[in-house]
């Protein structure tokens, strides 16, 4: 009898379970995402994660560089000189960005433990492993001074740093008017921190912006928002010096990063509603071989963010960075 009431009661609790509504789509994505707020400025742009694979790393809108303990946001490093920390720290405001400083692009050199910092007012800064202050190791270029110093990525190989510079005209405040006036005056170059020589790669690059450089290091990709292309630029081989097109993305492309399967992430501003619901288009996950596109990342898998300038994988989870909001965004999609 006992056995017979057991079984009776683990019937009710299977067929209970069945009946109950499976959560929808976008409430599943919202229980995959998580916002971890920044409380003093904004606009985590790009992420870097350290030779031991902590982090991440991000530049804010106040000059400074904030490290996640895995608790909170704490600072990792800023650039001394002008800033003064009582009017920059936690500043929103983009007129203080010259004086403060504006961090976008970081990536650490994994033999030194370095930190590389595209400044977008302050040119390439590097900070020391242990953090602290960063200090400028390229401000001018073939006499030219660096205004809107935007993504770099280094060859960890070769130890090459790879950066580039959106316009000669426009600075970052004014970083729409370089996509509406047609500006081709970005650059792409390379620093090598041995010799201490910049070489320019590229010029007349339509708004350069993300940099990445491939897992042999055989090819540089460089995204120009304006076009919403994805080009790449060969460093190695029969092709190099060579300038081809790698992927169109429907919207514009911000910043592009390396997983650890060689494979690209593209952070996509203005992006087109592929998918009611996963809602506009956010991110892909290119192909290393060919450009094409392997996945994508919707805003409402972001928790609704859309102007977003960084996706990341980093451990299965997918690190969302944004200009314009005061949080890190990491979604943990199915599969990654």
């Amino acid at each position: 009898m006992a056995s017979s009431c057991k079984g009776v009661f683990l019937l009710v609790i299977v067929l209970f379970s069945y009946l109950l509504p499976s959560p929808s789509l976008q409430q599943q994505q919202q229980i995959n995402y998580r916002r971890l707020p920044l409380f003093r400025g904004n606009g985590p742009e790009s992420f870097a994660f350290d030779y031991a694979g902590s982090g991440p790393y991000t530049g804010i809108s106040d000059g400074r560089v904030m490290r996640w303990n895995g608790l909170a946001w704490v600072e990792y490093a800023s650039q001394l000189g002008m800033r003064n920390r009582v009017t920059c720290d936690g500043s929103t405001n983009p007129n203080l960005e010259g004086q403060c400083g504006r961090p976008l692009g970081l990536q650490f050199n994994r033999a030194t433990g370095e930190l590389y910092i595209a400044d977008a007012y302050h040119g390439l800064l590097v900070s020391r492993a242990e953090g602290g202050v960063a200090t400028p190791v390229v401000t001018t270029v073939e006499g030219r001074p660096l205004i809107f110093t935007n993504a770099v990525d280094i060859d960890q190989a070769s130890g090459i740093v790879y950066f580039s510079d959106s316009s000669a005209v426009y600075t970052r405040r004014d970083h729409d008017a370089v996509v509406s006036s047609g500006d081709r005056t970005g650059r792409v170059m390379a620093y090598n921190p041995r010799t201490r020589q910049v070489r320019v790669l590229l010029r007349g690059v339509p708004f350069a912006n993300g940099v990445a450089v491939s897992g042999d290091g055989s090819f540089l990709l460089v995204c120009e928002t304006s076009t919403s292309r994805v080009m790449r630029y060969w460093l190695r081989g029969p092709r190099t010096g060579t300038y081809d097109l790698f992927a169109t993305i429907p919207g514009y492309p911000d910043n592009v990063k390396r997983n650890s399967r060689g494979e690209f992430w593209v952070g996509v501003a203005g992006g087109r509603v592929s998918n009611p619901a996963t809602g506009t288009l956010i991110g892909m996950r290119l192909s290393s071989n060919d450009g094409r596109v392997l996945q994508e990342v919707g805003s409402l898998q972001a928790g609704g963010t859309l102007s977003v300038s960084e996706v990341q994988e980093h451990n299965g989870a997918l690190w969302i960075g944004s200009v314009d909001v005061p949080y890190v965004g990491v979604y943990r999609p199915f599969g990654v």
